[in-house]
């Protein structure tokens, strides 16, 4: 992977960070319309079930991403144990959250599930968005070669040195 490929990706999962919330509202609003449309009393609990899942997945993807950036800067070789320490910590609590979920009077399952996958549809959506953008010239935040240069420009030079 290339050096801009990774800020890409980087940048397109803190991206995801803020768009998440807004897909999150408005795809609980169309589950409420619908299940209200369709004349189900349950619109509301697929409602709360699908914002249950969104907020666990949303969760559980920040503890991920600041675990493993604080392992990445303070040490590296221990990545590899953190990502699986995270990943297994992250598989359990969505399985508790299922099992509450199935208990439960006032959730729905399914809608709980769907809620886990939308920080990842939005990811996704995120991704597309940014591969777009960097297709058509307009890379934005994703200009690593301005990076690089803004960041060569601001370091200090020492004295005797011609590059």
């Amino acid at each position: 992977m290339t050096k801009r490929e990774k800020v890409m990706t980087e940048k397109t999962l803190i991206k995801t960070f803020l768009y998440v919330w807004p897909y999150v509202i408005v795809v609980a609003g169309l589950v409420y319309l619908i299940g209200h449309l369709v004349g189900t009393e349950e619109a509301w609990i697929w409602t709360l079930s699908f914002f249950l899942g969104s907020a666990v997945s949303v969760m559980l993807m920040s503890h991920h991403y600041r675990t493993s950036m604080k392992t990445a800067a303070t040490s590296p070789e221990d990545l590899k144990k953190v990502a699986i320490r995270n990943y297994i910590f992250r598989f359990a609590f969505y399985a508790l959250i299922l099992f509450v979920a199935h208990l439960s009077d006032g959730l729905d399952l399914i809608f709980t599930f769907v809620g886990f996958m939308s920080f990842k549809v939005a990811m996704f959506l995120t991704f597309l968005l940014s591969k777009r953008e960097v297709s058509e010239g307009n890379t934005g935040p994703f200009d690593v070669e301005k990076d690089e240069e803004e960041s060569t420009e601001s370091a200090p030079r020492k004295e005797g040195c011609d590059d």
